[in-house]
């Protein structure tokens, strides 16, 4: 009887390690894929104010610069 509860807890418990297992691949590839994105927007972002920059300094190109959304 000690020993078939013994066998639960060990089946148990590898069940618990292989879920956490496997939440934590979840979790890194979801972090790569923000921080990719992140990456991806900041690129965009940044030429896009470099392109508005080099443009003249008029209130219609003041006013895009400013309602650029962050």
């Amino acid at each position: 009887m000690e020993q078939d509860r013994n066998r639960l807890r060990m089946k148990g418990f590898w069940f618990e390690a292989w879920w956490l297992e496997s939440l934590r691949n979840d979790l890194e590839r979801l972090v790569g894929f923000v921080i990719s994105k992140r990456e991806d927007f900041k690129r965009d972002l940044i030429r896009k104010l470099e392109e508005m920059m080099e443009k003249e300094r008029d209130d219609e190109n003041l006013a895009e610069l400013i309602d650029t959304k962050i």
